[in-house]
């Protein structure tokens, strides 16, 4: 999980709420809303478990929930929306096997690492390279450990596709030039666009 630095609200978006109380009153298509975000924010990367999203696989994520009367005030509140994907990019059916839809309504004051507001959220996770499974550093356990299992980020195919993403980037890297391999990796990992980009950064933690 990486930070995400918001910009500023887009004028389309305070224009389509201005007369709002509520979200399903959302007069037109929300896509112009999520491919702002993917594109100016997250890089066509979701939100929680940073897999490669489109239009077509993620949706609107309210990190403070929408639903219910914790929130109400965060609504429209542009910094509180972000997308994540479907919970399914990596697996063979349509369940929602991580993120957003299993996270739902769930969200403890005391605990949730928001990614728009910690700036060293990559901090509290580790991984383990071997088996591609996130865990917990010694940060704050509780913390981290609370949202691995909100979030199910070590479950369905997340830490097998996260294992073939640092295949896949290592066989990249070994088809550049040696002498220039190194500033390249540093190059690829700090555009922060590539699937899975904390766990690819922590395996090369040494380097960058």
């Amino acid at each position: 999980m990486r930070y995400i630095q918001k910009v500023s609200t887009p004028q389309f978006f305070i224009d389509n709420t201005a007369e709002i109380s509520k979200w399903k009153e959302y007069p037109v298509s929300k896509k112009p809303l999520k491919e702002h975000i993917l594109k100016n924010e997250q890089n066509y990367l979701c939100i929680y478990c940073e897999s490669k999203v489109e239009l077509n696989n993620s949706h609107l994520e309210h990190i403070k929930p929408k639903a219910g009367d914790k929130f109400p005030h965060l609504v429209f509140d542009y910094n509180n929306i972000v997308v994540s994907c479907n919970g399914n990019c990596h697996a063979d059916d349509e369940e929602h096997h991580s993120c957003g839809h299993i996270k739902d309504n769930e969200y403890n004051d005391t605990k949730f690492l928001n990614p728009v507001e910690l700036i060293k959220i990559r901090d509290y996770f580790e991984y383990d390279i071997d088996t591609g499974n996130i865990t917990e550093s010694p940060k704050d356990i509780d913390k981290a450990k609370y949202m691995i299992e909100t979030l199910h980020l070590n479950d369905g195919s997340l830490p097998l596709a996260r294992k073939k993403s640092l295949e896949n980037f290592i066989k990249k890297m070994n088809q550049i030039d040696k002498n220039k391999r190194k500033n390249r990796l540093i190059e690829i990992l700090n555009k922060e666009n590539i699937a899975f980009v904390s766990f690819l950064r922590f395996k090369y933690k040494g380097i960058l």
